[in-house]
């Protein structure tokens, strides 16, 4: 054996030595995210329905790597790779330090940015943008609930407006107050399951993947997906005001629109249809073709690698101590001090009950305080 096939040997130890000290700081930083994101899955308080994001993310990577390897193969993925790397450990250590899960969560998007990066996705034959790709996972995270405790509330105004803008000229005796309308003597709330943050986070996410399948820039994107939003609110307004003529004259066809599956069935049609217009737009932008040339390697990139194993050495290192860090909820309420609950309600004699270890473990994490 030559001293060269030696050198590349070592070489290419090397090489899978340092990419594999960067695999396990990834990991380590990810494993308590991971395990939280399963949790907010399984939690019945959460409502989410999150893993089906991510379903959907993993069957648009499966598509692009069975399309063949990449055509257009570039000087270097593992620097941009480590540069994901460290944002993912920065947000990684606010996320510890400050105790809020959802920041650790969104590491895990810049994880899914980097694996983007290191299959070539956006090469392959069938292209796919890492960066759509990382905020579609985004999707995974209990957004929803967010998004209904921010939004919620300005959206039920904006489609209670909608729908009495769509109802006057058929209902001359519509009456409008706030987010209830009166329609024919019935009354129609728009609470806030209605105000369309589960139909704006489905339309939001399908533009996402489209973004990702046309590899759009961010701009580009961008405004598709501002577009397809606004076609989302205009769509539940449609669907509220849907329901309160069924509200209305359902009984007569002994129709109850209330009822599942007929109500989840038409907020699903017309989110969707309000989203078809978004299919006829396609990206301007040229993709990599299989008569792409390859670049070079990049000069001095073989003699850099026994120093990429020191620092994959030091990025484990950084991961064992960012997950090591004290945490301090930003949020935790002071303790309050709760008056005497009453002897009696109505005739009957109140019992002091114990708090469940659930409840009991919230109160000692959040600050506080309950009784029952």
């Amino acid at each position: 054996m030559t001293s060269t096939a030696i050198t590349r040997q070592i070489t290419a130890h090397s090489a899978r030595l340092a990419y594999a000290g960067f695999a396990v700081a990834s990991l380590i930083l990810a494993i308590e995210p991971v395990r939280w994101l399963v949790a907010t899955w399984l939690d019945p308080s959460y409502q989410s329905v999150g893993f089906l994001y991510l379903a959907a993310l993993s069957a648009l990577a499966i598509w692009s790597v069975k399309s063949g390897q990449a055509v257009c193969v570039r000087s270097n993925t593992l620097v941009p790779a480590l540069w994901m790397l460290f944002l993912a450990a920065t947000l990684r250590l606010l996320g510890q330090v400050a105790a809020i899960n959802v920041i650790g969560g969104v590491a895990l998007a810049v994880d899914v940015y980097a694996i983007a990066i290191l299959l070539r996705l956006r090469e392959r034959p069938r292209p796919l943008s890492g960066f759509w790709l990382s905020v579609l996972f985004l999707f995974s995270l209990p957004f929803e609930r967010i998004a209904q405790r921010v939004l919620g509330y300005p959206l039920q105004e904006v489609s209670a407006n909608l729908a009495c803008s769509i109802f006057k000229p058929f209902y001359p005796d519509l009456i409008c107050s706030g987010v209830r309308l009166q329609v024919s003597g019935f009354d129609v709330l728009v609470d806030l399951p209605c105000s369309g943050t589960s139909g704006l986070m489905l339309a939001a996410a399908t533009i996402v993947a489209l973004n990702a399948a046309q590899c759009r820039t961010p701009y580009e994107g961008g405004l598709h997906l501002i577009a397809g939003l606004a076609l989302a609110v205009i769509g539940n307004a449609v669907r509220v005001s849907l329901l309160a003529v069924g509200i209305v004259h359902g009984p007569d066809l002994g129709i109850d629109v209330l009822a599942r599956p007929l109500h989840d069935v038409i907020g699903l049609a017309t989110t969707l249809a309000f989203l078809a217009p978004m299919l006829c737009f396609k990206s301007k932008h040229q993709l990599p073709s299989a008569s792409t040339p390859r670049l070079p390697a990049q000069p001095g990139a073989e003699r850099s690698k026994p120093a990429l194993i020191a620092i994959s050495f030091l990025a484990i290192l950084a991961a064992i101590l960012i997950t090591s860090a004290p945490r301090k909820a930003l949020d935790v309420s002071r303790v309050i001090e709760t008056a005497p609950l009453p002897t009696s309600l109505n005739g009957q004699i109140g019992r002091p009950l114990a708090l469940t270890d659930r409840e009991r473990g919230y109160f000692e994490a959040y600050g506080g305080t309950a009784r029952k």
